[in-house]
């Protein structure tokens, strides 16, 4: 059995599409009455703008984190969208994706057997990486989305709808979760969603992988944990070192 950890780190739409953004926030303002100074109205269009990384149509697949336990064996952890020269993050989604799921065919994914993993993985990471696969037209090698979520549940594990245990409204992130089980948060490292954009435009691209490396492998740890099995013996520091070294 094969058990497939990921987390995706994603940035916001280009430049370019500014003019689309402002030109819908104020559509909507209009629609519902509102009126706003234009120092309110640009504070909100820069929200808008940030939060079209979570919008698989405008959002940006910046990098994939992957791990992979083998049948009880602990694969080396990676990440997809660097640039092995550079060790930059190159930004080619295509590039990107394509290697990703070449990750899923080169282990032979089985829904039938193994397990993809994640937090949140069901609502944010698995659809935007499928949405942004169609938009840059790279082929899934691995069709994970039946339209059925009862054969979804079989084959992806996701972390906080399983905790959830059907309570719809009690959204748990991967920081308060991390905490309940005394785990070392990647969220308190100086790299968060909040400042994605601004330590990419800074070029600290090593602290984005490192960042996107330990959201994967806090989530590794929250899976066993929850279902009370041991995982391969690899350490975290250990793994993230080979990782970085890759």
């Amino acid at each position: 059995m094969k058990r497939i950890f990921i987390d995706i780190e994603t940035l916001p739409t280009d430049e370019t599409n500014r003019g689309f953004i402002k030109g819908k926030l104020a559509k909507s303002i209009s629609k519902r009455g509102l009126h706003f100074s234009e120092t309110e109205f640009a504070e909100r269009a820069e929200i808008a703008f940030g939060e079209t990384a979570l919008q698989g149509s405008l959002g940006k697949l910046l990098c994939i984190g992957l791990a992979i336990d083998n049948d009880g064996r602990a694969e080396k952890p990676c990440v997809c969208g660097q640039d092995k020269a550079t060790n930059k993050l190159h930004l080619d989604e295509a590039k990107t994706l394509t290697q990703f799921w070449n990750h899923l065919k080169r282990i032979e994914f089985d829904p039938n057997r193994d397990l993809i993993i994640g937090h949140n993985i069901l609502g944010f990471d698995l659809p935007f990486l499928y949405q942004r696969s169609m938009v840059c037209g790279v082929k899934p090698s691995r069709q994970l989305f039946s339209g059925k979520p009862w054969e979804i549940a079989e084959y992806i594990y996701d972390t906080m709808d399983r905790w959830q245990m059907g309570k719809f409204r009690e959204l748990v992130g991967l920081e308060e979760l991390a905490l309940a089980f005394g785990l070392d948060c990647p969220k308190k490292s100086a790299v968060n969603g909040e400042n994605l954009l601004a330590v990419y435009r800074e070029g600290k691209h090593e602290e984005i992988r490192e960042y996107c490396l330990k959201d994967v492998l806090c989530t590794r740890e929250l899976y066993y944990r929850m279902t009370f099995q041991t995982k391969p013996e690899l350490s975290v520091e250990k793994t993230i070192e080979l990782a970085l070294r890759a």
